[in-house]
């Protein structure tokens, strides 16, 4: 039988994100061959810790890359667990 349900402290909370975007970041670099990163890249946001599917501009004038969010990572305080959501097109959070 589990323990009492606790929180984690700040520093536990950082801790564990660490190790958690070193792999967010570590999938996003496998994900598109070298060969292939000027057309296309897949990308992570500390902030959020969003991960985008990145396309070069299509017309001259542009000089952005395109960003689309594909995927975000959320902690769940109540459980203790991180959980992985993928966006729709219409940009809605489904878990996966």
């Amino acid at each position: 039988m589990p323990g009492p349900l606790r929180f984690l402290t700040l520093a536990e909370l950082v801790d564990r994100s660490r190790v958690y975007l070193a792999c967010i970041r570590a999938y996003c670099d496998q994900r598109v061959p070298a060969r292939y990163r000027a057309e296309a890249r897949v990308e992570m946001a500390i902030r959020g810790a969003s991960v985008f599917d990145c396309r070069p501009p299509r017309h001259p004038s542009l000089t952005e890359w395109s960003r689309v969010p594909i995927a975000q990572p959320r902690y769940d305080r109540s459980t203790g667990q991180w959980r992985l959501y993928w966006a729709d097109r219409n940009g809605r959070w489904h878990l996966c």
